[in-house]
């Protein structure tokens, strides 16, 4: 089974690289950071602005089983440290919900209503499916920051968490 350690310690690698992609992100010029690209969800601020958050309204379904009431506070356009202390919350919060989970709240199945319908979900995979998501548009990012010279460097997994 999958443990609140193992997940909170992946959350905290997440969180950790988002954090350099957006200050890798912070020196990229504003044409850059809003021209269209080939990968991600149009442009580089476009695909960072999705990708923190989807992540934060992930959290309230999987912490609230359905989506959160209000939309998020974080404007399309705000500056990049913005999405970084948006982001640092979300992290928070996420912990904290971690934290009061066991194995059997983690092997759950909650219902989520998404789009209109009814999902059977269980709770470790609402997670891993938040990390993944992440992982995906981190890459893109970082392949855009690359491109305007601000590449992130090694984002390895097991050189964060040694």
């Amino acid at each position: 089974m999958v443990g609140t350690a193992m997940l909170t310690t992946m959350f905290d690698y997440n969180a950790a690289m988002n954090a350099r992609l957006l200050a890798c992100a912070e020196r990229v010029s504003a044409a850059d950071m809003d021209a269209p690209a080939d990968m991600g969800r149009g442009s580089l601020r476009e695909t960072l602005y999705h990708m923190v958050t989807v992540e934060w309204a992930w959290g309230h379904v999987v912490r609230d089983h359905h989506g959160p009431a209000a939309p998020p506070t974080l404007e399309p356009s705000a500056l990049i440290t913005a999405y970084g202390s948006f982001a640092a919350d979300g992290q928070q919060e996420m912990l904290a919900f971690l934290a009061q989970l066991t194995d059997d709240d983690l092997a759950a199945t909650v219902t989520v209503e998404r789009f209109g319908k009814e999902h059977q979900i269980i709770v470790w995979r609402m997670l891993v499916h938040m990390l993944y998501h992440s992982a995906q548009h981190r890459a893109e990012v970082a392949a855009l920051l690359t491109r305007y010279g601000q590449s992130p460097g090694d984002t390895d997994f097991i050189f964060f968490a040694g």
